[in-house]
């Protein structure tokens, strides 16, 4: 009986001291926030419409929040190839802005560079975007064309990579556990091929599994090795693309037209 009173007396104190911290025993919780960043157009400055080898454009625009601005870019599109090409920008205390440069070097692309768009994130993991209506349709999306900027005196690489199909070979039509399977093929490039890659669809599951492609000197092909264990599918395995990109990060794929719609596709089924 005793040790019956004795716990209810421990209980009772443990909620008045609850009572105590927390007033009139309402839990506590934080109000979450849910409150975007705000990208202010009219802040926005590009220091040069015309830049050449040696130059650097700088990027400046104001952007505010209640609470700490983690993450700001601009992405530009590039004028020949239309890569997205990513400013990251950084507070500058002194101007209540945030600034970037970006250095204009000899391997970047001739011509009129243009903003793709503007993000912004904060700390509660908020984030806006302003979609220049150049590549982003939707009336509320601005024209941010009067911030291009044009690049001249440059030599950039935008030659991609060729892809020889027929030079493609396939070591094995059927093979079984402890079998390789060696896929080669010519690729050509006026740089260096820096990745290439065959991808494989499996023929259940229909899972994309990737075997690299190294460079061999002395066959003057790319060349990968596919292991045949005992844990793969069995069934007929496709070739779903190939790839190669180089070191100018000009890209380059071929679509097996089994599972890309495309006339220029070829069909890759006798492989």
């Amino acid at each position: 009986m005793k040790i019956k009173k004795l716990l209810s007396l421990i209980l009772s104190l443990v909620f008045v001291i609850s009572m105590a911290v927390i007033p009139n025993g309402i839990s506590a919780s934080a109000t979450a926030d849910v409150e975007k960043p705000v990208i202010d157009i009219s802040t926005l400055t590009v220091s040069k419409k015309n830049a050449t080898v040696g130059d650097t454009v700088r990027f400046s625009i104001k952007i505010t929040d209640n609470v700490k601005v983690s993450s700001v870019a601009i992405n530009l599109k590039s004028p020949m190839t239309q890569k997205t090409v990513y400013i990251g920008l950084k507070y500058d205390i002194s101007s209540d802005r945030y600034i970037r440069d970006f250095a204009v070097t000899n391997t970047i692309e001739e011509g009129t560079w243009n903003i793709s768009y503007i993000y912004a994130t904060d700390g509660s993991d908020n984030s806006t975007y302003c979609y220049n209506r150049k590549y982003f349709s939707g009336s509320s999306n601005p024209d941010l064309s009067s911030y291009s900027f044009t690049v001249t005196g440059t030599n950039a690489d935008t030659i991609k990579p060729v892809i020889d199909i027929s030079t493609l070979t396939v070591s094995k039509k059927n093979a079984t556990v402890g079998d390789t399977v060696r896929f080669s093929i010519k690729i050509t490039d006026n740089v260096k091929v820096s990745s290439a890659a065959i991808n494989l669809k499996s023929p259940m599951t229909q899972k994309t599994v990737y075997i690299g492609l190294k460079y061999d000197i002395s066959s003057d092909r790319y060349i990968g090795d596919f292991a045949v264990t005992n844990t793969i599918e069995e069934g007929t395995w496709n070739i779903s693309y190939i790839y190669a990109t180089d070191s100018s990060d000009n890209s380059v794929y071929c679509y097996n037209r089994k599972y890309f719609s495309g006339s220029s596709n070829p069909d890759l089924s006798s492989y």
